[in-house]
This record gives structure tokens, C-alpha cells and sequence, in this order.
């Protein structure tokens, strides 16, 4: 075989080195001549054959062309078994940019197969590298990839493979795992024997046939050797049993020419003959997917749902309304929780509201599924308004009160009480629960003199001054006759010419903190741990908040849902009628969606602003806000 480099490829190297321009070689010409003996020298005024002669271009990679000193360079080519069917004698390096055939080989003739599908018949893989050797190849060429980085080994590849399947059966199956009775040592009296089936080991896979074990003397312990050794062009699992004493150790070892074994128990055989498998057993006996779907799936979930104790709970007694209650031996009974019930109004002597309450002195307006429990009571009891407006309007008409719930689309309102006294709701018509009435006395009236025509007093009642409760009357005010004098006959007392009056008094009273219930809460009692039952019960019942599954990104403060929601949760200390900016502990990613707020004091509180980052708040008085953002 002659390779040499050409005239015109010498006279381009000289070009592009003296212009320091790089020389770009970018592919392999493959051509069958005619009558071509590779044993002759090379004409070096050659070029290019006829494009009838051309079988095969070849474009070469980046990574196939590399250097073995600044003065030599290789370029490589591979044809797989993918290509053909042609056969060629003659190889070219070719510069398509600058069209000229650098360098040529005269070869023996070659043929290249392509692989049939159709008939199983097998192509081949040819491997050809051609090195071009002058003074500065490297700088000229631009080439900075080392030869020996790109040079393909393909044993190397193909153990790379077998490893990495290796891997990944270890990241699914462990250490171990084998299907259902896999290499499960039996004793038939007195004869052990291992039984046949499927198992992984180090992510080795293997087929294990059925055989007899001779354990000898007894106690015993059996081990498992596993590992992948060559077997003519390709690697397979081998195996091995070990009977070992029983404080004998078998670690994993590399084999005589390499090749790594792992090496697991099956079994311990007791001097009685007594087995005691150490297997770590799956019962696979189709698929491993099928399996899955089947006893770690759908089935176990829905007969552990379907069952009448989740969880050890006795699920099936109980009566509607009671709850699950842990009694001092343990056990778990359904009883009922004494207490307010959920939309009911309570009071609190203490300022603050109690668990499960939020102070309804002031507008409450939260997301409506943050209290299921008072949302559905809500829905089931109606005579609710429908929209925010409508509460805003009749607050603003009853000095910031509203006695009726508002339920938007996303948001619950509550009622809201303040500067009122609360009374009874008998049926009276026109009076609904939440309904309001101004303050209001009952009137006093009374009157001095007789009512007759005659005055008591010689001066007209419209000569003299009148305000508050009383007025005076002349006798034709009355329905009296003609005078026999002039002057007015009557001083009158009206009380409701200066209060207003009803036919109730309205006393004054203990200010109290009126508060709604919002939720069930558990509180400890005795020896009944609520908060944990809770918890238990939460994980069982749909209707209730589930916690478990929440991320908690800042200690007690910011928390992410499964949904993707966060929330944030915090106090600020508000001086009277000042916005106060409240920087949130984290910002949001992608908006702030609403944000609740609660106040210590009687004073109206506000949300004057929000953004990811914040949230503005404003009082009218002085006090505690306790606040939560939502957002994305």
C-alpha cells in the first residue's frame, strides 16, 4: 500500500502556512479505479478520480481528527456496519473548501457490506486512518484533539455498557432481590436443593436453575456468587454456590483476571437441618410492572381504604358529628367533643380569640379553603350575601358592621359586630337574624295643664323659645275652642325630640371580644392526646386539612402546599393610622394572590397594598396584626 502526499496538497499547505491560514481537511474520497496495483508508487501529480469511479464520500468528524506530535496529524474514518454495499481501491484526503486532494492511498481492493435485515446476512465495520506528516501539521491544520483521545476502543465501550445496565438494575433491584423462590434452599428430608427462578444481584441478572446442594456437615451457611465473565465475544452472568461455616465471611473479591464478584446469602442451615432463608424475596412470577400494579399499587390502596380499620381506627361506628377520641388505655373510641360548634358566635373575656376562633369585631375576609368546616355550615344554613360589595354597602350603613356572612366565588367573609349589643331573635317580622337597629329608648311624654281653651299663661307659644323635650302649645294646637284670652294653655315633655325611641331600652353592657369558630380544633384534655388524633384523622378523612404533605421552607412561618401554593404566616406590632410595610419572609416567585389578617383591638385594621415581596397594613388604633400572604 503507498500513500504520499500530492503536489497540489503539498502546494496548499504552503499556501495556507504562509498566509497562517488553517487547512481545513474535512473528508475521505472512496473510488474503485480500474486497473489501479497498489504495490507501484503513487503519482503525486494524481487527483481526484471521475466521479463515475467515486463510491463513497465520507464526511469526518471533529473528534476523529487528532495529533501525534506538532508534525504529525491522523485523520480517521469509520464505516459501520450500516453502509455499503460498494467496494474501493483507492482513498483520498480531500479539502472540499479548497477542492484538491491532499494525500492518497492505493489500496488492495476492499469490499464493504451493509447488514441485511432481511436475510440475517452480516455486514462488516472498516476502520481506516491515514497520517499526514510535514513541519508544523499541527499549527497548520488547527488541530487540538490528541490521537490517543478519539481513537475508538470498542471493548472498552461495550464493558462500558455491560456497566452501566449493571448500575441501573442496582438502582432499581438493590443490593439483592429474587423472585419469588430464586435459588431458595429447601430441605426434603434430609436432601437441600435449591429451587429455580429469576434474581439480580449487584444489578446482575441471572436465571437460576434448580439443583442440589450438598452441605456436608452441619450448621452451615449458604452464599451466592455472582459475576460477569467473558464468554467468547460476550459477557454473561456466572454463578457459584458456597457452603461456608457459619462465622465464615464471604466478602465480594475480583476474580482471577479481573472481573468483579459479589457474593450474597441464600441461607442458614441450623445442625437440626432447620433453614432459615436470608433472601430478600419479591413475588414476581410475571412481570415486574405487573407486579407493581398489583400488590404495591391500586389493590393495596384500595382495600386499605376499603377497610373498616385504616390505621388500627375503627372507621365503621360512630354517629355524625362524633369524633375519634384516645382513651387512657390506649384504645381509640368514637365519642363527642363538647364545645362551640363551627359558625357559631363566642365571646372572649381575654382580648384574643380562642383556638379555632377569629375575632369578628372587624372585617375577615379569607380564602375559602382555608375553613371548609365554616364554609360548608355557611352554604347548608344560606341567608348569605353573595358578593363583597354588598357586605362593604352594609357595613358602611351600620358604622363598619354587618351581621351576615358574605361567600364570593374564592373568598368567605364573616360577620362583623361592633358598636352594637346583641340581642335575641324572636320572629318578629321584619327582623331577621342579622338584621340591625339603631339605639333607641322607649318614650317619655307628659304635659302641664289641662288641655282647655283656657291659657295658663298670658304669652303665645310662638313668642316663646322651644328646644329639646319640651314645647308649648297654644288651645288651637289642641283642638280647642276660642280662647277668652290670649296665651298658651299647655307645656309639653317629649322625650323623642331629642333621642331616638322604641318600645325597648337598650342598656349599657360588658364589652366583650365577640368571635366566630372557623374550625375544629383539638385540644388536650385529660388523657386524650386531640392534636395527635388529629393528625391521624386528617390522613384519613377528605374533608379535613391535610398538613403532612407541606414543605416547611422558614421555621413556623412559610410553608409550601403540594399544590404549589405558599404560605406565609406572621405578627407585626401597628401604631394608630400609619401604613406599615411588612416585609414577607420570603418572596414570592410569581405573585402574591391575597393576603388575611386578624387585629388584637377593636380597632378597624386594612390592607392597603401587597406585592411578592410585601404586604402594607394600616389601623385605626394601636395593637397586634396577625397576618397571612398566599401566593405562587
Amino acid at each position: 500500500m503507498a500513500t504520499v502526499i500530492t503536489l497540489a496538497g503539498e502546494s496548499l499547505i504552503a499556501r495556507k502556512q504562509a498566509a497562517g491560514v488553517p487547512l481545513q481537511i474535512d473528508a475521505f474520497v472512496l473510488a474503485l479505479v480500474p486497473g489501479l496495483d497498489p504495490d507501484l508508487p503513487v503519482d503525486r501529480s494524481e487527483g481526484k478520480p471521475d466521479a463515475a469511479q467515486i463510491v463513497h464520500t465520507y464526511q469526518i468528524p471533529d473528534e476523529y481528527r487528532g495529533y501525534v506530535n506538532p508534525n504529525q496529524v491522523v485523520y480517521s474514518m469509520l464505516l459501520g456496519s450500516d453502509l455499503g454495499n460498494f467496494s474501493f481501491n483507492w482513498l483520498g484526503l480531500y479539502s472540499s473548501a479548497d477542492d484538491v486532494v491532499v494525500a492518497i492511498s492505493h489500496l488492495p481492493e476492499m469490499a464493504k457490506w451493509k447488514t441485511d435485515t432481511a436475510t440475517n446476512a452480516a455486514g462488516n465495520n472498516l476502520t481506516r486512518n491515514m497520517l499526514l506528516e510535514f513541519s508544523g501539521a499541527q499549527v497548520a491544520t488547527g488541530i487540538t484533539i490528541q490521537a490517543a483521545t478519539w481513537q475508538v476502543d470498542f471493548t472498552a465501550r461495550m464493558r462500558g455498557i455491560d456497566e452501566r445496565e449493571r448500575r441501573s438494575n442496582r438502582d432499581i433491584y438493590g443490593r439483592a432481590c429474587f423472585f419469588a423462590d430464586a435459588a431458595k434452599v429447601v430441605n426434603n428430608a434430609g436432601a437441600f436443593s435449591l429451587q429455580a427462578g429469576t434474581l439480580y444481584v449487584e444489578g446482575v441478572r441471572a436465571a437460576f436453575a434448580a439443583m442440589p446442594l450438598e452441605a456436608g456437615s452441619l450448621p452451615k451457611k449458604v452464599w451466592l456468587d455472582v459475576g460477569l465473565v467473558q464468554q467468547g465475544a460476550d459477557m454473561v452472568a456466572d454463578m457459584a454456590v458456597n457452603v461456608l461455616p457459619p462465622e465464615q465471611a464471604a466478602p465480594d473479591y475480583a476474580d482471577g483476571v479481573g472481573n468483579a464478584r459479589y457474593r450474597v446469602p441464600l441461607a442458614e442451615i441450623a445442625a437440626d437441618g432447620t433453614v432459615t432463608d436470608l433472601r430478600r424475596t419479591e413475588g414476581v412470577v410475571t412481570d415486574l410492572v405487573a407486579y407493581l400494579l398489583e400488590n404495591g399499587g391500586a389493590k393495596e390502596i384500595k382495600e386499605h381504604l376499603e377497610s373498616a380499620s385504616p390505621h388500627g381506627l375503627p372507621l365503621a361506628g360512630g354517629e355524625p358529628g362524633q369524633v375519634l377520641i384516645k382513651q387512657e388505655d390506649g384504645s381509640i373510641v368514637w365519642g363527642n367533643m363538647s364545645g362551640v360548634a363551627v359558625g357559631d358566635l363566642c365571646w372572649s373575656s381575654t382580648g384574643k380569640p380562642s383556638p379555632g376562633c377569629v375575632a369578628a369585631n372587624v372585617k375577615q375576609k379569607f380564602v375559602r379553603g382555608l375553613y371548609p368546616q365554616l364554609v360548608a355550615r355557611v352554604l347548608a344554613d344560606g341567608g348569605y350575601l353573595t358578593d363583597e360589595a354588598a357586605w362593604d354597602a352594609e357595613a358602611a350603613a351600620q358604622e363598619g358592621s354587618c351581621g351576615c356572612y358574605a361567600l364570593t366565588d374564592t373568598h368567605i367573609i364573616l360577620p362583623c359586630y361592633k358598636h352594637y349589643f346583641a340581642a335575641a331573635q324572636d320572629g318578629v317580622a321584619g327582623k331577621e337574624v342579622g338584621d340591625w337597629a339603631g339605639d333607641a329608648i322607649r318614650n317619655i311624654t307628659g304635659a302641664v295643664g289641662g288641655g282647655g281653651v283656657e291659657p295658663i299663661a298670658p304669652i303665645n307659644a310662638a313668642d316663646v323659645a322651644q328646644s329639646g323635650a319640651l314645647t308649648l302649645e297654644d288651645p288651637s294646637e289642641v283642638g280647642g275652642g276660642a280662647p277668652s284670652g290670649t296665651g298658651m294653655n299647655t307645656i309639653r315633655f317629649d322625650a323623642s325630640r331629642v333621642v331616638p325611641t322604641a318600645d325597648e331600652n337598650r342598656p349599657k353592657t360588658v364589652y366583650l371580644l365577640p368571635c366566630i369558630k372557623v374550625a375544629d380544633v383539638a385540644v388536650n384534655a385529660a388523657q386524650v392526646d386531640l392534636l395527635a388524633l388529629a393528625a391521624q384523622v386528617a390522613q384519613i378523612n377528605g374533608d379535613k386539612v391535610d398538613r403532612s404533605e407541606w414543605v416547611e421552607l422558614v421555621p413556623d412561618a412559610v410553608f409550601k402546599r403540594p399544590d404549589g401554593i405558599i404560605e406565609q404566616y406572621g405578627e407585626v406590632a401597628l401604631p394608630a393610622t400609619t401604613n406599615v410595610v411588612v416585609t414577607l419572609p420570603v418572596t414570592f416567585p410569581n405573585k402574591i394572590i391575597d393576603a388575611d389578617f386578624s387585629f388584637s383591638t377593636t380597632s378597624s385594621i386594612g390592607l392597603m397594598g401587597k406585592t411578592v415581596s410585601s404586604i402594607t397594613l394600616r389601623a385605626g388604633g394601636a395593637g397586634t396584626a396577625y397576618w397571612r400572604a398566599i401566593g405562587r
